[in-house]
């Protein structure tokens, strides 16, 4: 508890998508994915490959964008930066965790960014 507290009061987030619980959504997510992971094996390798099959079908590989980037754990990071030159996650907030992650590749940007649109009506600028 006293952890999720920690990654709420730290990481950088706009107050309206605090107020409608963005980020303590990812920060629970993390946290039943630390007590409950190896349940989401399966789910989390299948789209994994899904990824991967499918971004091996492009016929160029100049760019790649995840949308809903979350906390990366089924997006196969390190397949998609040796693909792509660009790799770009883009969330509403990212996690110390993904930033750590993504700190090991030189080719992989994060963008905060709401691709709802949410942020305009409730006066959010990032």
């Amino acid at each position: 508890m006293l952890k999720e507290l920690y990654y709420y009061l730290t990481t950088p987030c706009p107050k309206p998508f605090r107020q409608l619980g963005y980020l303590s959504d990812l920060i629970a997510i993390q946290a039943r994915y630390q007590r409950v992971g190896t349940a989401w094996h399966q789910h989390l390798h299948n789209s994994r490959q899904l990824i991967r099959d499918s971004s091996a079908l492009r016929p160029q590989h100049r760019n790649a964008v995840v949308l809903g980037s979350g906390l990366l754990l089924d997006v196969p990071l390190e397949a998609l930066s040796q693909q792509f030159s660009q790799v770009v996650l883009v969330d509403i907030a990212h996690l110390q965790s993904v930033t750590k992650q993504v700190n090991a590749y030189h080719n992989v940007t994060l963008l905060e960014h709401d691709i709802t649109g949410l942020s305009q009506p409730l006066g959010a600028k990032f």
